[in-house]
């Protein structure tokens, strides 16, 4: 599962530096192509619906799977079946910052 690939590169960077974190070269390239294509394999899943909404009845499980997912707060029904779109465009933007990162030779720190 790529969540559990991510957690193992991130504790592998860390562990290997003291300090915060580093992301470079390899571990940057990694990275980066970890982050690629979540939307799509979301999909494929069929957990979001052709407009991206999770059916209310799985909002439950997905918050347990996605704590990111921002369910907590006084948010209409509607906008929590949103709530993993969101996440969506986090993570692409991720991707983006990352990519371009990778691009330009830059080193990323994660304090």
């Amino acid at each position: 599962m790529r969540a559990n690939a991510l957690v193992e590169l991130v504790e592998r960077v860390s562990d290997a530096h003291e300090g915060p974190i580093c992301f470079a070269g390899d571990d940057l390239v990694t990275l980066a192509h970890m982050t690629a294509g979540i939307e799509d394999a979301i999909r494929v899943t069929g957990i979001i619906d052709r407009h991206g909404r999770v059916a209310p009845e799985r909002l439950a499980e997905l918050k347990r799977l996605v704590p990111a997912m921002d369910l907590e707060t006084e948010r209409t029904l509607e906008d929590k079946t949103n709530a993993l779109l969101e996440v969506i465009g986090n993570a692409e933007g991720l991707h983006e910052f990352l990519s371009e990162a990778l691009r330009d030779g830059c080193v990323v720190v994660n304090n």
